[in-house]
């Protein structure tokens, strides 16, 4: 290398971004909670790197839904699927984790949202990618593929058309800022999104390079060639006049690059991680290069919760452990936040609740340190008999604490059990608000939701049965329990 380059200059911000980080952590986790294999629809985020490390781990990329054997976990990737790709992995009864960036999702309900209001939908992206394939498959009839400045001068529509647009996600912000001002003008009542689609990271990313574009001779951008926003970086450099060039990792630069070149910008695209920022750091500092500092510091506070099917999986495995030692097999009965299936025996007919009364929850309070001091007397007064059914494998009916006095005879220890699971979130549903549940009930007679719920405990319980209760507090404060089929 000529011993010109005196300076390597950092981009802040640069690398992975939210979306990116969720999707990876959720074929990681899906990993380590299911075991290899985890099948994952194309490639999870477009970095070679990133896919190379977890097909070490045991995760299988394929091109389709259709490759993965019936009844594996298959993962889609952070650029979305269309509802068709949804449809198909159910018929295969494929347990599917749904890694769609949140802001991938947005763009896919707009789609959604126009095309029902009887608009004409122009999707500015590239085609072939797969973020654009799951959106038009939204709304494929409705959607127009929007590529250029010189598609959006030759489309013809009605006069009479509804028209809205919506993008792709990883566009140059200025090209696309051009083909939407050429729409503007063309159709001057055109539909826009309320928040420009491209994302926060997209356009981060930009905005750091063109900072930092005065200050450098060279920018090396680090991203797979399949990487849209990588490519969109290197395409920002050379808009203002500098060489740029993707790089996979420091094997591919080019000593040749480097003549006449005093100051290199590094940075990355949203799906690189950022030790191949290092490694090219490294190919810096071995070649004498002694200065190597960041060009500003920015930083994003962008997080994303991770798929709610994967959340609801953890949960219920740390809902096992934490009742585990009290001898209960404990299912999930799931949030009340949205994010979990509305039926558990029927549909909920209240709605989910943002939180407790104060009723329910001096009730819960009440019950929880009564079960954890095991006070019966405490507990026949809170939970009366009137309050509570069951059948399926109890010796009689009764009430809830002869049901525990039984339970604790065959050596089952339900009061510790119930403590641990009013800790825990609630769903409002049937009027009740109901906490994660365990059962007394044989496997054939839970409905199929529930069977589904339940199915992992198969592997690890013996015998046919589940064991313990479901149970719920009504707005005002009273206790009861219910069980299936109620």
């Amino acid at each position: 290398m000529a011993r010109m380059v005196e300076r390597v200059l950092l981009a802040s911000p640069r690398g992975y971004c939210a979306g990116v980080e969720r999707a990876v952590e959720t074929v990681e986790l899906a990993l380590e909670h299911f075991g290899a294999p985890i099948y994952v629809r194309k490639q999870i985020v477009h970095n070679a790197h990133v896919v190379r490390d977890l097909e070490e781990r045991g995760a299988i990329f394929v091109d389709s839904e259709e490759e993965a054997p019936e009844g594996a976990t298959i993962v889609f990737s952070a650029h979305g699927v269309a509802p068709a790709v949804h449809e198909r992995a159910a018929a295969l009864g494929l347990k599917t984790l749904d890694a769609t960036c949140p802001l991938v999702t947005k763009v896919h309900v707009q789609a959604r949202r126009y095309a029902a209001g009887g608009y004409t939908v122009l999707l500015i992206g590239h085609a072939g990618h797969e973020e654009v394939e799951g959106t038009m498959g939204e709304a494929p009839e409705a959607t127009i593929l929007v590529e250029s400045v010189d598609d959006a001068e030759r489309l013809e529509l009605p006069p009479d058309a509804k028209v809205a647009y919506i993008t792709q996600t990883t566009l140059s912000v200025d090209e696309t800022a051009e083909i939407i001002a050429l729409l503007r003008r063309r159709f001057p009542q055109i539909h826009a999104p309320k928040k420009e689609d491209i994302c926060y990271a997209t356009s981060n990313r930009q905005w750091a390079v063109k900072e930092m574009i005065e200050q450098i001779d060279l920018l090396l951008v680090i991203g797979s060639r399949n990487s849209s926003n990588s490519n969109r970086l290197v395409e920002v450099a050379r808009a203002e006049g500098v060489d740029a060039y993707l790089i996979d990792d420091e094997r591919d630069i080019r000593e040749a690059w480097l003549e006449e070149v005093r100051i290199v910008g590094v940075t990355s695209g949203a799906s690189a991680p950022e030790k191949l920022v290092e490694r090219v750091c490294e190919w810096f500092r071995a070649r004498g290069v002694a200065e190597i500092e960041p060009y500003r510091m920015v930083d994003e506070d962008v997080t994303f919760k991770l798929p709610v099917e994967l959340r609801r999986e953890l949960a219920l495995a740390e809902t096992q452990a934490a009742v585990g030692a009290a001898g209960l097999v404990v299912g999930w009965s799931a949030r009340g936040d949205g994010d979990s299936p509305t039926t558990v025996t029927r549909p909920a007919t209240s709605g989910d609740a943002p939180g407790l009364p104060v009723a329910v929850e001096r009730t819960r309070a009440a019950v929880q340190r009564a079960a954890a001091a095991s006070d019966y007397a405490a507990l026949h007064r809170l939970v009366p008999r009137s309050g509570f059914t069951y059948s399926y494998g109890a010796p009689e009916a009764g009430d809830a604490v002869a049901y525990w006095r039984h339970l604790e005879a065959s050596g089952v220890r339900p009061l510790q059990a119930l403590a641990k699971v009013l800790e825990l979130p609630y769903s409002l549903r049937q009027g009740l608000y109901v906490w994660p549940f365990a059962y007394g009930v044989p496997r054939g007679e839970l409905t199929r939701y529930e069977r589904s719920l339940l199915g992992p405990l198969a592997r690890s319980y013996a015998g046919d049965d589940y064991y313990g209760w479901r149970a719920g507090i009504r707005p005002d404060g009273r206790w009861q329990f219910f069980v299936t089929g109620d």
